[in-house]
């Protein structure tokens, strides 16, 4: 079994939106920010842009947030559990 990971970012998302389309189709892990996901999907509530980026391909989505940590989305629920997005947040420094 082969794992494909990938990344995008606004300028593919803008500019090649049809070459990201057939490249979406290919890829097991997309690992992109919070504010592209929103774009990529033409949605504003993120859990929502989530479903609508799987359903262009991925199985799992890794939604960057930044210094806060990341959310993962999966595209195949086996149970009520895996409705719900595993979320890792990082602790902001109390220096």
């Amino acid at each position: 079994m082969r794992l494909t990971g990938g990344d995008t970012m606004n300028f593919w998302i803008n500019g090649t939106p049809k070459e990201l389309a057939e490249t979406l189709k290919l890829v097991n892990v997309l690992l992109i920010n919070d504010t592209e996901t929103k774009m990529l999907a033409g949605e504003k509530n993120l859990p929502r842009a989530a479903r609508k980026v799987l359903a262009m391909g991925p199985n799992a989505l890794v939604v960057k947030h930044g210094e806060y940590g990341a959310t993962i989305f999966s595209a195949k629920e086996r149970s009520a559990l895996d409705r719900i997005p595993f979320a890792r947040r990082r602790c902001p420094s109390t220096k």
